[in-house]
């Protein structure tokens, strides 16, 4: 994986209310296929990580959340690399218009917690970030902050 500037990297993750999941569906070159993720992003300069799970939530798909808490922050690969990610719930939504980066060819998918987890086991959901999301979604509200 190349880092841009050699600089670890933070990102902004977003999970929404524990009854249902928020999901992205994009193509990930890396790994050859389609991903079913949760939204996700890097931070700009200067940003805090919730503002910058706030923007992404927006711009890919076009929600806005009343109410956010962070869930968790962790390495998702510590033996490499110095990038750490947030986890954050995000409640209360509302719907609008999405604005994803121009690269960005994104489907907005909602699931149920069983029905992410299906997703799971079948292969569609294999990101890191996204599997610890569904893990604490199916523990009910556990933190690991």
């Amino acid at each position: 994986m190349r880092l841009h500037g050699g600089l670890a990297q933070k990102r902004a993750d977003c999970r929404v209310d524990v009854s249902g999941l928020l999901l992205v569906r994009q193509m990930r070159p890396a790994v050859g296929r389609a991903l079913v993720e949760l939204p996700a992003g890097h931070l700009e300069p200067g940003e805090s990580p919730d503002a910058g799970a706030r923007r992404e939530l927006e711009e890919e798909t076009g929600y806005t959340a009343a109410e956010w808490r962070l869930l968790a922050r962790f390495y998702p690969s510590c033996g490499k690399l110095s990038e750490q990610m947030h986890l954050f719930e995000a409640r209360g939504l509302t719907p609008g218009r999405s604005r994803p980066e121009p690269n960005e060819d994104l489907e907005v998918v909602t699931a149920t917690v069983p029905e992410a987890l299906q997703m799971a086991r079948r292969g569609d959901i294999a990101d890191s970030k996204t599997l610890l999301g569904l893990l604490l979604a199916a523990g009910a509200g556990a933190e690991l902050t």
